[in-house]
């Protein structure tokens, strides 16, 4: 048997889904993890993770039977997709039984991975790496130093680990826009918008004029889950140089909330008042960035996972379902060496190797809805959109399995 000591740089979704494997299938391995938050609540962790059957299924081999069960208790599945466009008529309608996907609690998935975990250390801010032929050693902020056999970087899309290890994918490339990202607070009217706008799981609103708007009601209907936290997410998605043009680069709430309501004044009345009655403190801009997919990542004691490696737009939901699989694949690759079957490195390259394919193949799919959305000329997005309701009410079954058949895919 082969044993070795890893040090996973960072307790995000991926860095903590290789450590429960690694825990449950009991390879013999000294493990830790460092993440820089001095807590696993310090900070809002964002909106909920959509989950799809491929990440579920890569998320079932991480956890343990009692995590996984928790999982699905405070997880929801979508019953819809649509697509319509900003006068709210349909483009795409999927059958429920067609949508597999589920949405959970960022929070509460941290938690659950967080869950039986003794080997986390926080407010471990990394620092920086040196690499020699038997060990790692690792620097962190605070002026400690850590060795290991290997380490593993899932610090996150502004990896420190990557601009080191591939300082010349070290920058994300820039997509061109922006993400007005809200959240209306729970109550009986935004429920009532929810159900008018057919909002149970997730709606993308499509235009001619180079924005989309994606809606998604965020319950939080689990076991461990208070209802009246719950917020009906709605992020306006628009060209960085329009949106530069038209505020001079202010990015403030009130700001956010006044070209929200300029871009949208052709839209219905519903979707104007989703937005009017989102309060400004609720709005936060998001620039959409993307990894550049390397050649090859060297095979050496420092492993890639995660948005460390493949960062993408989140318009495919396939972020954190990669990661997951990344470290499913990884702690499959790490069994085989505690077996014996495979050599350390021959297992890293094998590992790299693969997840480059699938990890960029997700990338793509992200970058190629964010170009279908809101890419191309106006009048061939008008006669798009006018296709798209055509078969939606000629053929709607055919048009609509396509698309859910194509949710979670990875490519």
């Amino acid at each position: 048997m082969t044993t070795f000591n890893i040090g996973i740089i960072g307790g995000g979704i991926g860095g903590l889904s290789l450590a429960q494997n690694l825990k449950k299938n009991g390879i013999d391995t000294n493990v830790t993890v460092f993440e820089r938050d001095p807590s696993p609540t310090f900070r809002n962790q964002g909106y909920r993770v959509t989950i799809h059957p491929s990440g579920e299924t890569h998320l079932r081999a991480c956890l343990p039977d009692a995590l996984y069960e928790k999982f699905r208790a405070n997880s929801y599945r979508w019953d819809s997709f649509r697509m319509m466009d900003k006068y709210e008529r349909l483009l795409v309608d999927p059958p429920a039984e067609a949508i597999l996907s589920r949405s959970v609690d960022r929070a509460m998935l941290r938690s659950i991975l967080c869950s039986g975990l003794d080997n986390v250390q926080y407010g471990k801010e990394f620092l920086a790496y040196h690499e020699t032929e038997n060990e790692v050693e690792v620097r962190f902020v605070d002026g400690s130093t850590e060795r290991f056999d290997l380490i593993i970087a899932a610090d996150g899309s502004q990896s420190r680990i990557r601009g080191q290890k591939l300082p010349e994918y070290a920058e994300l490339a820039d997509t061109g826009y922006f993400d007005i990202a809200s959240k209306l607070p729970w109550s009986e009217r935004t429920q009532q918008l929810a159900k008018e706008l057919g909002a149970t799981a997730h709606v993308e609103v499509l235009t001619h004029t180079g924005e989309a708007l994606v809606i998604i009601p965020q319950f939080y209907d689990g076991v461990d889950e208070d209802p009246a936290d719950g917020y009906l997410y709605w992020g306006y998605i628009v060209a960085c140089n329009k949106f530069n043009q038209m505020t001079g680069g202010a990015r403030e709430g009130q700001a956010l909330k006044g070209i929200a309501m300029k871009l949208s004044e052709s839209y219905s009345p519903l979707l104007r008042e989703m937005i009017s009655s989102t309060p400004a403190e609720e709005m936060t801009l998001l620039h959409f960035l993307t990894s550049v997919k390397p050649n090859a990542v060297p095979t050496s004691r420092v492993v890639m996972m995660g948005d460390a490696i493949h960062s993408m737009p989140p318009m495919a939901g396939m972020g954190a379902n990669t990661a997951i699989r990344d470290a499913n694949e990884l702690a499959t690759r790490f069994k085989a060496v505690f077996d014996g079957k495979m050599g350390l490195f021959e297992a890293i390259e094998d590992y790299h190797k693969v997840m480059l394919d699938y990890g960029f193949a997700a990338v793509d799919l992200s970058n190629s809805n964010l170009k279908k959305a809101v890419v191309g000329h106006p009048i061939l997005k008008r006669i798009e959109l006018f296709v798209l309701r055509t078969l939606h009410q000629v053929a709607p079954s055919v048009m609509d399995n396509v698309i859910a058949g194509n949710l979670g895919k990875e490519g």
